[in-house]
Order: structure tokens, then sequence, then C-alpha cells
């Protein structure tokens, strides 16, 4: 009876068994085998891992990958050498800086006068006695006329020019006055009340007084009146000073400054005092009178000394203030947007597209000088804004910059490397990555990496305008080991400044062997693909770790190591006994 309990026990261990395998569903991908073709074998080679043969497998390369940022496939792993290959544009030679709009312009112009100041002998203008004023276009006439009847009582002839002038306004509210203004037109001729157009030009003042006299009396006029210039413009002088900051003159460095003269006798003396030129600045200074087609020279001492004479300055003279010592003027200024400068001495020049050297040798060209005065200038562009390189700066390149929109580095006229430029804004060589530039000039793309920009001397890489730099990160992807076998399947990081070894991998802590069920004398590194590489390495010595301590591994390397026999005779006694114990005690059950 306990026989028939024991059997149908089993029975229903085995049924309710059977029947769990139809609750507890397995998983199963239910896939067609339409593909007939056989899973792919490599080819292995088996080598004993020897220190010689440690020697030779050293030599493979250290196979790394870079991480490559970007959008859809342009982004992912790319092996270390692609990234590290360079395409350089074709070396170039220096360019000279072309000025452009918005540059700033440093210039010195230098002025030495070649005189002899003691031997210099003065040259005076042949003086001529003083002469009516002559009208001229420009000029203007005052008449004021009365009537018989008011003439006397008001006593206006016979009172002088200036008080007659200054007191036209009060005679003018006299019935009996008739006061009219007119100025000489470009034709020569003027308009008076009552008198009508005559013509003035060419005419001293008593010329024109007597042809106003008969116009009155011809159409029976009182012929008492009073003409005058009452404003003065046909006959000028002109001023030039150039003299250094030190003299102290107010209006030293003048380009030009015309001088109005009157109908009162103008002196050279009356005109350098009136300009701020008096005696206390007479030291080394040369005037030049330029008459016609005549020059004539004198010192500051020559004019003011009282035994010369006076010289009268005419109409059209040309009066030049110039130091007989050396003379540094100095300034900057800026290119405007039509690309033209403004320098004192020379005026306005086209500066825009011309190299330093040209825009030195048109401004020597447009300086005046006398003969025997030199001036030099030098120029040198301190402000640069014309010329720009924009370099993009990729997440992670320089610590304190985000991805931006683009960094505009100025072009200047000194050296203009692209590596300085890179470095001046914070790029640098990183261990753990690469620095990718790619530059695009005239539509073309040249890419290349930075650490060798720097070290490599052949290729000086000079900026133009509108280059496009872009600066980009390339981190080196984990290396890894791969690790199964009698173990639980593990990857394990190596790194390239290390180099570990077979050993660093067996041995260390959790190492590969330092598993119970490890067959130790069966230890096989992998590599390769065509064919894959075997090396038995047997570590059941200790003095085996020396051999496995000169074998370094490779990113990708497969460490396998066998099980123990016992342990898998173990694994299936463990997955039989249970099996039989029930077939036995079926059997017994059945007896």
């Amino acid at each position: 009876m306990n026989k028939l309990a024991r059997i149908l026990s089993a029975s229903f261990c085995l049924l309710t068994v059977t029947s769990c395998s139809q609750v507890l569903q397995n998983v199963v991908l239910d896939v067609p085998n339409n593909d007939l073709t056989p899973q792919e074998n490599f080819q292995v080679e088996e080598k004993t891992l020897t220190l010689a043969t440690a020697k030779i497998a050293n030599q493979d390369p250290y196979v790394r990958n870079v991480i490559k940022s970007g959008r859809g496939n342009s982004a992912g792993p790319i092996l270390e050498s692609d990234a590290l290959y360079s395409s350089f544009p074709k070396d170039q030679m220096i360019q000279n800086y072309k000025v452009g709009f918005g540059d700033e312009v440093a210039y010195t112009i230098s002025t030495e006068n070649q005189q002899n100041y003691r031997s210099l002998q003065a040259e005076f203008p042949i003086s001529n006695a003083p002469r009516a004023y002559i009208i001229g276009n420009g000029d203007e006439l005052t008449l004021l006329r009365f009537n018989e009847t008011e003439a006397a009582s008001n006593n206006v002839l016979g009172v002088e020019r200036e008080g007659l002038i200054t007191s036209i306004p009060n005679l003018a509210q006299k019935s009996g006055v008739v006061a009219t203004s007119g100025r000489v037109g470009p034709d020569g001729s003027i308009l008076l009340l009552e008198v009508g157009r005559i013509e003035a030009a060419g005419k001293t003042l008593s010329e024109v007084q007597s042809e106003v006299r008969n116009i009155l009396i011809r159409d029976g006029l009182s012929p008492r009146f009073q003409l005058d210039l009452s404003g003065f413009g046909s006959q000028k002088a002109i001023l030039t000073v150039n003299l250094p900051s030190s003299i102290g003159v107010e209006d030293n460095n003048l380009n030009s400054k015309l001088v109005t003269l009157t109908d009162r006798v103008a002196t050279l003396r009356d005109i350098l005092a009136s300009s701020g030129l008096g005696i206390k600045t007479s030291e080394k200074l040369l005037i030049t009178i330029r008459r016609g087609a005549n020059d004539y020279k004198m010192t500051m001492r020559d004019v003011y000394d009282t035994s010369r004479p006076s010289i009268i300055i005419e109409d059209g003279d040309a009066i030049l203030v110039n130091s007989l010592s050396s003379n540094v003027s100095s300034g900057t200024a800026r290119v405007m947007t039509d690309g033209t400068l403004v320098v004192p001495q020379v005026g306005k020049i086209i500066a825009a597209g011309k190299t330093i050297n040209q825009l030195k040798l048109l401004l020597t060209e447009k300086l005046t000088s006398t003969p025997e005065v030199l001036k030099s200038i030098d120029v040198d562009v301190i402000g640069f804004a014309s010329q720009t390189v924009t370099i993009h700066l990729s997440n992670g390149v320089v610590s304190d910059v985000t991805d931006t929109a683009g960094l505009s580095v100025p072009v200047n006229s000194k050296n203009n490397l692209l590596s300085d430029a890179l470095t001046e804004v914070g790029v640098k060589v990183h261990n753990d990555a690469i620095i990718q530039i790619k530059l695009v000039r005239d539509k073309k793309t040249y890419i290349f990496n930075f650490e060798e920009l720097l070290l490599n001397k052949n290729h000086q890489i000079y900026m133009l305008p509108d280059d496009q730099v872009f600066v980009d990160r390339l981190p080196y992807r984990d290396n890894k080991v791969f690790a199964l076998g009698s173990i639980k399947p593990k990857i394990i990081n190596i790194r390239p400044e290390i180099r570990e070894t077979l050993a660093d991998a067996l041995f260390s802590e959790n190492g590969v062997i330092e598993s119970e069920t490890a067959q130790r004398s069966d230890v096989y590194l992998l590599r390769g693909t065509s064919p894959i590489r075997a090396y038995r390495l047997d570590a059941q010595s200790p003095t085996r770790l020396i051999v496995a301590d000169a074998m370094e591994l490779r990113p990708n390397d497969i460490l396998y190591v066998s099980e123990q026999p016992i342990i898998s005779f173990n694994r299936a006694l463990e997955r039989i006994i249970p099996l039989r114990t029930l077939i036995a005690d079926i059997a017994n059950a059945s007896n």
C-alpha cells in the first residue's frame, strides 16, 4: 500500500511539473527559419603566450575611438587616426594689411628746417608808398544824402568819417535824410538808392564819390551827401602757421587763415601780432612772404627790428610761418564709411584698400613743404575693425565658454597666425580629447587638429578676412576588455596612458582568475578578427605572472578562462541526481 502511495505521489509531482510548464509559459520569439546562411565562423590561431610572443603582440596598434558631435549620421564614434588626419591649406605668404572702414590710424609728422638761422639773409619786398584802397567785389558802400534845408541844421558836411558812420541811425530818423547801402557784386557794380547802378570795382573811394556827385547834379538833386566804405571783403591775404606746440602760440598748426584787408594800412607786424605771434615768440621762426612768383624770407627777429622798414601786406600775399627748429606732431584719425581719412596738414585722402606703405607714400606726397623744409610722416594702424575672422567654439573646448554663435576676432597688421588667435581665445590641448579645427575659406573646407597646428611649424596658417573657423572637442571613447568563461561576463576598463597588462586583469582585486571555478591552466587572450589570435597562458604557476605582466592589453581584447572539469561534472550531477532519485523511488514502489 505504501509503495502504491509513493508511485501515485511521484506521478502527481510529474504531472504538476508538466502542468506548470503550461501555466508559466516561456517567452518564445517565433522567427521563420528562412535564412539558411550559416553562422559566421572565425579562424582561430592558438599561440602559447611567452615573453617573445608578448613582445611581438605589444607592437599591435592601440586602436582608439573618439566621439564626434553633430546631427544624424555625422555624429558617432570615429577612429582616432581619422580624427588626427589633417588637411591644411596651401602655405601662403604674409599678406600686407589693407586699411578699411573703422580702422584707427596713428600718424607722426616730423618737420626739420634745413636753413641756418644765423646765416639767413633777410629779403624784404620793395616798400611801396601807401596808396588809396581799391574797391572790389564784396566791399560795401553806404550813402547818406540830405535836403538843403536839413543839411545845414544837421551840419553833415565837414564831419569826420568815423563820426558820420556812427551817427547814421540818428540821422536816418530825420525827415530830410536818405540812407542807402549796397555791396559790390561779381560784375563790379553797386546799386545805390536815388543814384542807380554804377561801376565801382577797380576805383578808389574818391573816384566813386565824384561819379555819385555828377549823377545827383545831373538828376537835379542836391549834391550834398556822404559816401563811405562800410564793409570790406575784396582784398585778402593768407596766413599759414605751422609751429611746434611747445612754442605756445594760440593758433599754431593752422592749415591756413584768411586775413581781410581794409582801407587801413596793414603791416606784417600787425597781422602777426593779431595772430598771437608777438615778439615773445620770435625765437627761430622763419617768415616767408610769397608775393606773385617771388618769395621773401626773414626771421621773426627781422620783422620786429625797428630799424627795418615796415612791410605793407597787399592783396593776394601769402604769409608762411615755420619753425627753424625740428618739430614733431602726432595724432590719430579713423577711416570713415566712405573710405577716407582726414590728416592735418594733408587734408582728406582715400585710405580704404591701401596698405600701410601705400598710405604712407600717399601722405608724404600730399605734404606741402617749402624747398628748405624737410617733412616726413610715419603711419601705423593701432585700431583694427575692418577685417575680422569668426571663430565658433563648441561645448567643452573652452571651460568658461558654452556653445557660441561666433567670436569675432580682428585681423591686424602684425602676425596673424591662426594658432595665436585660437590660443588667445582660450583653446588648448586636451589629454582626454582631440581638438579638431575646421577652416572654411573661399568655399573650401580644411580639417586639421589643433595640436599638429601648434607643433608643425611647416604649416603657418595666417588668418584671412571672412575666414570661418569651427573648433570642436572630440572626447575619447572608453577603452574596454571583455572577460567571460567560468566567470560572470564583465567589462574591464583600460586606459592608454597606463597600458594595463594581462596580469592586471588576472591578478588584481576581483580579477578574472580569482573565481574558484576558473581553470587557471587554460587562460586565453583573444585578439583580432582575420584570423583571431588566441594567446594561451598556463597561470597555475606564480612565475607565469612575469609573462602576464609583459603582455599589454588592447581595446576590445577578449579574456576567456575555461571552467574546471570537475565544476562542469558537478553541475551535470546537480541536474541528474534529483531525477535518478525519483526514478529509483518509482522503481521501488513498483516492487
